[in-house]
This record gives C-alpha cells, sequence and structure tokens, in this order.
C-alpha cells in the first residue's frame, strides 16, 4: 500500500462518515417533526388538555415526544 492508497482510504473514509452522519441528522429530523405534529394537534384540540394545561405543559408534552422518538430512532442509526 502507497501513499496514495492511504491517502485515498483515508478520504473515502471520511466522505462515509460524512454520509452517514447527515443520513443520521435527516432520520433524526423526520422523526423528530413526524412526533411533534401530531403531539402539538392534540394538546391544541383536545378539550381536556386545552382546559387543564397550560402553554408550557403542551410545550412540555411535544418535546417530550421529540426527545422519546430520538432515543428510539438513534439505537436503530447504529
Amino acid at each position: 500500500m502507497g501513499p496514495s492508497t492511504a491517502n485515498h482510504n483515508t478520504v473515502t473514509a471520511e466522505n462515509c462518515v460524512q454520509a452517514s452522519a447527515v443520513a443520521g441528522f435527516r432520520a433524526a429530523f423526520i422523526a423528530c417533526v413526524a412526533t411533534a405534529i401530531p403531539r402539538l394537534a392534540a394538546v391544541r384540540t383536545i378539550p381536556w388538555a386545552k382546559a387543564n394545561l397550560n402553554y408550557t405543559g403542551q410545550a412540555l408534552i411535544i418535546s417530550g415526544g421529540m426527545s422519546n422518538s430520538e432515543l428510539f430512532i438513534s439505537p436503530q442509526l447504529s
């Protein structure tokens, strides 16, 4: 293996790492949005949630759902 082959392998490995990081970020973003929209609709339209939860409680429910989706999607990517 000459220096050019080692350099080529290094560049290829860096490209693969960057591509996988972008793909992981994209999948996590889609999962977060896919879970946040139904939760946002639920806390804004369900009468009990509208009556008993203030905006902080609604935001906590939405962000909790997003973080849960992050925890479920990240092990599947690795």
